[in-house]
C-alpha cells in the first residue's frame, strides 16, 4: 500500500505526548511548505489538509466497542476483530504496533487516497517524485480523486504512460498513529488481517527512493503472517486463502512475464514506431493469456476488472513494485528460521547496502527460494 512519510518508530506514546508529536510533525510540514517551490505548495497543502482531516475524525476503538456505544453491531464486530489482529501482530510477529490502528475514522468514500504513477513510453522505470525527508517515490498521492485525475492528465500531455488508482489504506510509517479507516471494512476477515500486517510492516523499515524494496518487504511479511494467523485461527479459511493466493500468483506471473518481454523490447535498437507497435502487441498478448487462464479456470473472472481498462507501463510497474522481491524476502525469513526479530534485523542490514548490491542479494535469494519450492 501507499506510504506518505518515513520514520521508523517503535515507541508507544501516551495520548498527550501523541498530540505533541502531531503538533511537532505538522509544524515540520509547514516549514517544508515554506521551503518548497511554489509549484509544489498546492500538493503539500492538500496532503497536510487530508492528514489533518483524518486525525480530527478519529474515534478510539475501545470506546466504539463498549456495550453502551451506538456503533452498529456489524462495525463493532469488525473493530473487535482488528483488536485481535493488533495483539497478534505485536506478540507473534514482533511488529511495532504501538498505538497504530487503535482509532477509527469513517471516510465516507470507497478510497482514502488516489495514487498517480507514471512512466516513459518505452520504460518500466517509474517516474519518481522527491520530497523533503520522505525521499523519492514512484507514485504521488492525492486525497481528492479529481486532483489526482487532473495531475495524471497533465502527465499524459507530456507523453507519459499514466495510471491513477484508488487506495484503501496508506502508512505514515510512524509519523502518526494510523487509524483504522472505514475503507478497510469492506474486506473479509482474511484480507483485512493481511492489510493490517502489510501496513504495520511499513513501520519496521523504509528505504527512501526504493518503492519496490519497501512494498515487496511489506508484502512478504503479509504473506508469511497471514499463513501463521490462519493456521492458528481458522484452518478452513487457510485452505481458501491458499487457493486465492495461487490465483494471485498466476496473475502476478502474467504481469511479470509481460514486463520482462517489454523490458527486452525497450532495450532494442528499433524505430519508435516499431517499438510502439510491438508494445501494443505484447499488451494484447497479455490480455489473451489472461483469457486463456480464465478459460482453464486458473484465474477467476474477477480479475477482469484489471484488464478492462488501459494497460500501460505505469500500471504494469505498479503491480511489479509489490512483488518484484517478495520471493527474496521470504527466503531471507526462511534463512532466519522464521524468527521475525532476526528477519527484521537482516532486512535492516540489507537495506543499508547500496541499491545495486541489495537488489543482487534479493535476486540471489529469490532464485534460492524458487529452487526450493
Amino acid at each position: 500500500m501507499s506510504s506518505l512519510n518515513t520514520r521508523k518508530n517503535t515507541r508507544t506514546l501516551s495520548r498527550p505526548k501523541r498530540i505533541a508529536t502531531y503538533i511537532n510533525s505538522l509544524v515540520g510540514i509547514v516549514l517544508l511548505l515554506m521551503l518548497s517551490a511554489c509549484s509544489e505548495l498546492t500538493y503539500y497543502f492538500q496532503a497536510t489538509q487530508g492528514q489533518l482531516g483524518l486525525l480530527a475524525a478519529r474515534e478510539p476503538i475501545d470506546k466504539l466497542v463498549t456495550p453502551e456505544s451506538t456503533t452498529s453491531a456489524a462495525v463493532k464486530n469488525r473493530l473487535q476483530f482488528i483488536q485481535g489482529v493488533r495483539t497478534f501482530a505485536e506478540t507473534a510477529l514482533v511488529l511495532p504496533v504501538g498505538d497504530a490502528y487503535a482509532d477509527y475514522v469513517e471516510v465516507g468514500a470507497p478510497y482514502v487516497i488516489w495514487n498517480v504513477s507514471a512512466a516513459d513510453e518505452f520504460s518500466l522505470d517509474g517516474k519518481q517524485w522527491c520530497y523533503p525527508i520522505v525521499g523519492c517515490q514512484t507514485y504521488r498521492g492525492y486525497f481528492d480523486q479529481q486532483d489526482a485525475e487532473q495531475f495524471g492528465e497533465n502527465l499524459r500531455k507530456e507523453g507519459l504512460d499514466v495510471w491513477v488508482g484508488g487506495v484503501e489504506a496508506y502508512s505514515t510509517l510512524g509519523w502518526f498513529d494510523d487509524p483504522v479507516l472505514s475503507t478497510f471494512l469492506k474486506r473479509d476477515n482474511t484480507s483485512l488481517a493481511a492489510l493490517l500486517f502489510h501496513e504495520l510492516a511499513h513501520r519496521v523499515i523504509y528505504i527512501a527512493g526504493d518503492t519496490a524494496f519497501n512494498e515487496s518487504f511489506a508484502t512478504a511479511v503479509e504473506l508469511a503472517a497471514i499463513q501463521i494467523w490462519l493456521k492458528q485461527h481458522n484452518n478452513t479459511a487457510y485452505q481458501r486463502y491458499q487457493q486465492r493466493f495461487q490465483a494471485k500468483l498466476t496473475f502476478i506471473n502474467l504481469i511479470l512475464q509481460t514486463n520482462a518481454e517489454l523490458t527486452s523490447l525497450y532495450q532494442k535498437d528499433l524505430p519508435d514506431a516499431q517499438k510502439r507497435a510491438d508494445k501494443k502487441q505484447l499488451i494484447e498478448t497479455l490480455r489473451a493469456r489472461f483469457a486463456d487462464k480464465v478459460a482453464a479456470k486458473e484465474l477467476p473472472p474477477g480479475y477482469s476488472y484489471w484488464f478492462s481498462s488501459e494497460i500501460n507501463n505505469a500500471k504494469l510497474m505498479s503491480v511489479a513494485n509489490y512483488y518484484n522481491h517478495v520471493d527474496g524476502f521470504l527466503q531471507l525469513l526462511d534463512n532466519n528460521e522464521g524468527d521475525f526479530t532476526q528477519f527484521y534485523q537482516a532486512v535492516e542490514q540489507l537495506g543499508s547496502e547500496a541499491p545495486e548490491a541489495r537488489n543482487l542479494t534479493l535476486q540471489r535469494l529469490a532464485a534460492q527460494y524458487r529452487a526450493g519450492k
